[in-house]
């Protein structure tokens, strides 16, 4: 029979206690990102570059004024994050478009059932301010992207 100083059964029961410990949390954060869902800020940002494109556009008198517009340029953010979004959950970037058209068209439907356009552009005002915030969130992510595609010179957002 082995015997065990103090120090020993101490050290052994203490690094015991740090295996769990170290099982435990590694255990909570598998779940965690296993839980996490992913689709639903690939939504959530999708549905951002749609608002804020029918509002560029409400507000633009040409092409060139929708293509300057600073809301088509934080559309072009949602999209960044949307993005990388969908690719962490693993998702095609086809859904990205997918989702994309499915609510320009909803808010294009709206926007012509409209009867009053400031009604409408009131109405999705608030959603608009939530976006913003939502970019500022993760403008680390959009400085990132843009300057990866800015080194490949290429400035396409995909």
């Amino acid at each position: 029979m082995v015997c065990f100083s103090t120090r020993e059964k101490v050290f052994f029961c203490l690094s015991k206690a740090a295996l769990a410990f170290i099982f435990l949390a590694w255990s909570i954060n598998t779940v965690q990102a296993e839980g996490f869902d992913f689709y639903a800020h690939v939504n959530k940002y999708v549905k951002c570059e749609a608002v804020q494109n029918v509002m560029a556009n409400i507000s633009s008198e040409s092409e060139q004024e929708f293509y300057q517009h600073e809301l088509h340029h934080a559309s072009l953010d949602s999209r960044i994050v949307a993005l990388e979004f969908a690719r962490a959950g693993k998702y095609e970037e086809g859904l990205v478009d997918e989702l994309y058209n499915t609510y320009l068209d909803e808010y294009r439907k709206q926007l012509k059932e409209s009867k009053d356009v400031d009604k409408f552009v009131a109405a999705l005002h608030p959603y608009v301010k939530e976006c913003r915030r939502l970019n500022a969130m993760q403008s680390d992510v959009i400085a990132r992207k843009k300057q990866q595609r800015l080194k490949q010179g290429d400035n396409y957002i995909k």
